[in-house]
């Protein structure tokens, strides 16, 4: 699941991959959602 306020550089991610082939968007996209989640999932930790 991809947070609303990043759903902009997802789009332009996927547009990145699909003319480019380029990954460099979308893993940097997933790293940044990724700790958002653990940083809420901490606080049940």
């Amino acid at each position: 699941m991809i947070e609303d306020a990043n759903r902009n550089d997802y789009l332009e991610a996927l547009k990145e991959y699909q003319e480019e082939k380029s990954l460099g968007k979308l893993i940097t996209l997933f790293e940044k959602e990724q700790q958002f989640y653990f940083e809420k999932c901490k606080y049940f930790m």
